[in-house]
């Protein structure tokens, strides 16, 4: 459906895939970054989030800045952080033992709606968008917010 059918904004997105908005152009952290890679690759990318990939370019974890300053300056987080799975990962070298595992997905085929939604319910700013277990790409909340401004002026 077009605009020009008289089809509702809600019809239209229903129609919008993941894959029509997401970011593609992704950078991403090897499983086997030390942690001097991933703060050189923050510092030169302005991004929040970092998809972690394996050596078969499989979507394994993310790193993002909130993981990263809260593990190096550990010993100044409130003890309630002090965890058995905090201490580690801020005595940790590797993106494997820094990342979060099982990050928040969604398929290369999911719709504007099933992306809104997840985020909404989950309170996330961002999926990784993934076909086959392989990185496409990133939606946020950003992205799906353009996409209604472009709609909603036409």
């Amino acid at each position: 459906m077009n605009p020009a059918q008289g089809a509702t904004l809600s019809e239209i997105c229903a129609d919008i895939k993941v894959s029509q908005i997401m970011s593609k152009e992704t950078v991403f952290i090897k499983d086997t970054d030390s942690i001097e890679q991933i703060i050189e690759l923050m510092a030169s990318n302005p991004y929040h989030i970092y998809p972690v990939l394996n050596s078969e370019k499989e979507l394994v974890g993310v790193i993002d800045q909130d993981n990263i300053l809260e593990l190096l300056f550990f010993e100044r987080s409130q003890r309630n952080h002090h965890t058995h799975l905090m201490a580690t990962k801020a005595l940790s070298e590797k993106a494997s033992s820094l990342m979060v595992h099982h990050p928040m997905t969604i398929s290369f085929d999911a719709n504007f709606f099933d992306a809104a939604d997840l985020m909404i319910k989950h309170h996330i700013d961002y999926l990784c968008v993934v076909r086959d277990k392989k990185l496409e790409g990133i939606i946020s909340k950003s992205d799906l917010i353009k996409k209604i401004f472009k709609l909603r002026g036409k």
